[in-house]
Parts: structure tokens; sequence; C-alpha cells
């Protein structure tokens, strides 16, 4: 892909749809494409979280180790996705891994490199951030209601739990999927 389809394709994405093409171009200069083939992994859980996913094209399927080591799915994302906001923001590990379904291509943008673009005050870079900034919270009261109905489906009127382990993991699992 070269420089103007990579600048088409971040344009055409979610995230920086709507940006300045020089902002667009900005993000285009410091990131890096990713092509991987079906099975290759993206991301691994564990890695340490430095850099922000864009999914151009294709599918990832993201699991997530469970207590026994065995990988659970959490659901499949694609183009439009984004990955590792969390990392970009506040560091740490991957919190799951990511592996093709098919032939795909993200966008990886470090989190140094992002810094240094809103410490520079880049608009484009600070219109990220805000966007970022929103679907974190959104992803995190998705999360808190989940929760909460799941609360509400564990507890009998006695105050007794009435869900097996396994019932509540696959609940979690999913309340956790749904703020992939």
């Amino acid at each position: 892909m070269d420089p103007t389809e990579l600048q088409s394709a971040l344009a055409d994405h979610p995230l920086f749809r709507g940006l300045a093409p020089e902002g667009i171009a900005g993000f285009a200069e410091r990131g890096d494409l990713i092509e991987t083939a079906v099975g290759d992994a993206l991301v691994r859980e564990g890695q340490d979280a430095d850099s922000l996913l864009v999914v151009l094209s294709g599918e990832l399927k993201v699991t997530k180790k469970g207590s026994r080591g065995f990988p659970s799915e959490l659901g499949k994302v694609s183009s439009g996705a984004v990955l590792g906001e969390v990392g970009l923001l506040g560091g740490g590990k991957r919190t799951a891994t990511a592996k093709a379904v098919e032939a795909s291509r993200a966008f990886s943008l470090s989190r140094e490199d992002f810094e240094a673009m809103v410490d520079a005050g880049d608009l484009a870079a600070r219109q990220v951030l805000l966007r970022l900034a929103r679907t974190m919270a959104e992803r995190q009261q998705a999360t808190s209601e989940r929760l909460a109905e799941m609360a509400e489906k564990v507890e009998h009127p006695d105050g007794t739990m009435r869900l097996s382990v396994t019932e509540i993991r696959e609940r979690l699992l999913q309340a956790v999927s749904d703020g992939i």
C-alpha cells in the first residue's frame, strides 16, 4: 500500500473520518502498516501495550486466556475496529490476543509517536484523543450496564446466588467482549 492509499484508508476509518488531510498525512507518516495472513497474531495477550491498532481490512478473532490457561473467544472485529486504545493511553500489557481469521491490514501507531503529536499541539492528534476517550467511556458504560444486568439475574430474592461458576464466567466473558 503506497502512502496515498494509506492516507485514503485512514480517511475512511471512523477514528480518522473528517480530519483534515494534513492531519491524516501526519498520522500516516508516523505509523506503520501491518499485514497479516490467516492465523497470524496481530497482538498477543501479555505483550507490552505500546501501540494503537486500527483495523483497515479483514477480520480478527479476539481471545483471552482463562484462569486455567485456555483461550476463550471474546468476539471478532473487522474493518473499522480499534484495538489497544487503553494501552495507547495508559500502557501496561495487552489483555487479549487478536489473530487474523482472514488476511487483514491494520495501521499501528506507537504510544511514543502519538504522545509526541499531542504534546506538539497537533490538532488531529487531539481530535483522535477525544474520540478514543469517548470510545473508552462508551465501552465502560456498556460493561457496567452488562454487569448490573448480570447481578440482577444471579441474585435470588433471598440474597443467594443461583448461577454456576461456569455461567458466571460465560457472562463475564460476554460483558468483556462487548467492551473490546
